[in-house]
Formats: C-alpha cells, sequence, structure tokens
C-alpha cells in the first residue's frame, strides 16, 4: 500500500468559516509517488449534534446524532489505479434553503460539521483525511422587531420613616449585536440626585439549553460584565457620554442557536442598580440576539428554520490530474446575488438565489457525472477527465 502524499481538503480562498444558504467550493488534493490500486474516491459532508451527561475531565456518556451525512462520488473505478502523479478533484456543495444550527462547543454539548476524503482500495485498508469547518447560521443583525425602541423599568419602595421610590429604567434601541460589537443601553437612575444608589452592573447571560434523552439541563454564562462608576449624586461618571452604557460582546461569542432540536442558546441582559436600602438590587432583565451577519433579512435568502429540511447537495466536478501550470476549473451552478459589501466585509456574494432550477437541483443528493469504468485504467489527462452522458 502507498500513502498518498499532501492528501488534503481545501476550500476556495482558504476559507473556514462558511454560512447557512451558501455555496461551498472545494477540492479534494493528493500526489502518489508510485502507482496505487484504487476503487473510488468520495467526499463526505457530515454534521453532527452530542451531548454529554456531566462535564470535561469526567466519567461521561455522550449522546451523538447527525443533523445530515451526505456524500459524492468524486471518482469511480472497481479495477482502476492512480498513476504516479498529482491529482485535483474538485466539488461544490449547495447548503439549500435550511438555516442550519451554528458550530458550538460547550461543556456538555456540541455542534460540528466536517468535510472527509475517503480513497478505498481493493483491500481492506484506504486512505482518508478530514477538515471540519465552522458553520453560522444566517442570523442578520437588523430584525425589525430587534431595533425598535424598547423601555424596561422596575421600582422599589424603601425606608421605614422617610419613605423613598427608587426607579430603574433602561431604554434601548438595537437588542442584537454581532460577535466583537457593543450593545448600547440608555439607563436613568430616578430620582434624579438621590444618593441611594451605590452601583450599577450590566450582564450579558448566555443561556444554554441541552435537551438529552435523559433529562434536560440548562447552564447560564456569564458572557460579558461592566461595573459603572456612580457620582456621588447617584449619575454616571462620564458626563461626555450622556449615560449611555455600552456593554461589548466578545469576539468568540457563540451565536443565537434556535434551529437545533438538541441544542438552544439564547441571551439576555441582565441590568442591576445596588440600593444602598436593601441587599437585593433592583433588576431589569431583557433578551438580546447575538446575531451572524451585519445585514437586513431583505440581503439573505429566505432559510426554513424548522427541524425538517432537506440535507445540503454535493455536486462533483470532473476532476483534473496536476501538472506543472494546472489548475481546477470552475463548476457552475447556476445564479447568484452578491451581499452589500460595505454591511457583509468577506462574506459577499456567495449566496445562492431562489430560483426555479432550485427544485430541480435538489431532487437527488447525488447524480454521478459518470458511469463506473469510464476513467479505467488512468494512462492519460485525456482519459483522466470523464465526459458527461
Amino acid at each position: 500500500m502507498v500513502k498518498p502524499e499532501n492528501f488534503q481538503i481545501s476550500f476556495s480562498n482558504e476559507k473556514s468559516v462558511f454560512y447557512a444558504g451558501q455555496i461551498i467550493e472545494g477540492q479534494v488534493k493528493f500526489r502518489f509517488l508510485r502507482p496505487e490500486r484504487a476503487k473510488s474516491l468520495t467526499i463526505f459532508f457530515v454534521g453532527t449534534e452530542a451531548t454529554f451527561n456531566g462535564p470535561a475531565g469526567t466519567k461521561r456518556s455522550a449522546e451523538e446524532t447527525e443533523i445530515f451525512k451526505v456524500k459524492s462520488v468524486l471518482w469511480n473505478a472497481p479495477a482502476g489505479y492512480f498513476e504516479a502523479r498529482s491529482y485535483i478533484f474538485p466539488f461544490k456543495v449547495d447548503l439549500g434553503a435550511y438555516n442550519f444550527p451554528s458550530s458550538y462547543e460547550g461543556e456538555f454539548a456540541n455542534i460540528r460539521y466536517k468535510f472527509k476524503a475517503v480513497i478505498d482500495r481493493p483491500s481492506r485498508f484506504g486512505h482518508s483525511t478530514s477538515i471540519p469547518i465552522t458553520l453560522l447560521s444566517a442570523i442578520p443583525n437588523f430584525v425589525p422587531e430587534l431595533i425598535v425602541p424598547e423601555s424596561y423599568s422596575v421600582e422599589g419602595t424603601y425606608g421605614m420613616v422617610s419613605r423613598e421610590t427608587l426607579k430603574l429604567l433602561v431604554e434601548t434601541k438595537f437588542r442584537s449585536c454581532c460577535p466583537g460589537g457593543k450593545l448600547v443601553l440608555d439607563v436613568s437612575l430616578l430620582p434624579h440626585g438621590t444618593k441611594s444608589f451605590m452601583g450599577l452592573n450590566v450582564k450579558l447571560i448566555q443561556e444554554v439549553k441541552v435537551n438529552g434523552q435523559e433529562k434536560t439541563s440548562i447552564t447560564l454564562n456569564t458572557i460579558s460584565s461592566l461595573d459603572v462608576p456612580l457620582r456621588v449624586d447617584g449619575g454616571f461618571e462620564d458626563e461626555d457620554d450622556q449615560d449611555f452604557i455600552r456593554l461589548a460582546v466578545p469576539s468568540t461569542t457563540p451565536p443565537t442557536i434556535s434551529s437545533s432540536p438538541r441544542i438552544t442558546i439564547d441571551y439576555h441582559l441582565l441590568v442591576m442598580a445596588t440600593v444602598s436600602w436593601s441587599y437585593a438590587p433592583l433588576t431589569v432583565k431583557f433578551p438580546v440576539q447575538i446575531s451572524t451577519l451585519n445585514v437586513t433579512m431583505d440581503e439573505i435568502p429566505p432559510l426554513a428554520s424548522g427541524h425538517h429540511y432537506l440535507p445540503p447537495l454535493i455536486i462533483a466536478g470532473q476532476f483534473l490530474i496536476q501538472d506543472e501550470g494546472e489548475v481546477a476549473s470552475s463548476l457552475p451552478l447556476g445564479p447568484r446575488h452578491s451581499l452589500t459589501p460595505s454591511l457583509t466585509s468577506d462574506v459577499s456574494s456567495l449566496y445562492s438565489q431562489d430560483s426555479d432550477e432550485f427544485d430541480s437541483r435538489r431532487r437527488s443528493i447525488f447524480q454521478p457525472n459518470y458511469s463506473p469504468g469510464d476513467i479505467h485504467p488512468l494512462n492519460s489527462p485525456q482519459e483522466a477527465i470523464p465526459q458527461e452522458k
């Protein structure tokens, strides 16, 4: 058995982060130093959800289910072989119209996606290589119901002789944010000038709900926290900021996950004002969304978010024997439209449009470009390029 050199899966523009609804372009590459018998080359694309009944570092069991598992045969010759040279097998993956749950790594659960290429040999053992990717749900940041002004308030009356009513008022226009951005709040401590407020704290709380087969667990994590200094009169120290509070969202924060039946991630903001009259602070709590795309809803194609969906579609292209200066040919997949470059940076022009040919492309998970025997044996570049029938 001869092991292939540089057996790898690569993607266009060396990307490793993709969004639901996009088209993923990639290649399987390898080189043999000596001729090697082989029956087929298959590319797999797999998404899994796993839950654990205990924390990391302890003896625990895992429950893993497949979100999807699709494959495409890139090369098939039951009695074929690979010559001693380099090969390129291009492929494309249409992720379709389902908003797959985002990749996630947590203590009690994970959501993972990976590509795996397998060279099947006549004998028992073959060759394989795999590469994980980060797949994110397409969650627009500018959702109509999340960008309208809202007010949240709570009040309490304190004191035995001289009664005082204190009020915490939180106003916000944007209740969504992408990782690396900031959530902006307009906070008021009433009545103005009171000295009864001792401090103010704002927290971004992550709620992870894991639906295991045996039980459902909920974990709360503090993602970001900010202590806001107060003046003696109860106002904020930063007068130039006009009492606006900006809470940074770390760039590594996982997005909201709502399209998975096993794992749900929600976020809410917790604003707590400490008062001198009580150990219990005045607290305001409201939900927020951690988005993945700094775009409006109109700038992405409509994607289903239910738990029933079509798996992605892998389309195999004509492979090439790579000589000096050769590159893989492109694989057309129909029309596309571009996202606004100013809002999407590196995410532009990778979404496929909805069209009449969309359904016809997805009626079959895989339709071979050629039948077995079309490329046996591999003796010349001309024979190495199968013709569609």
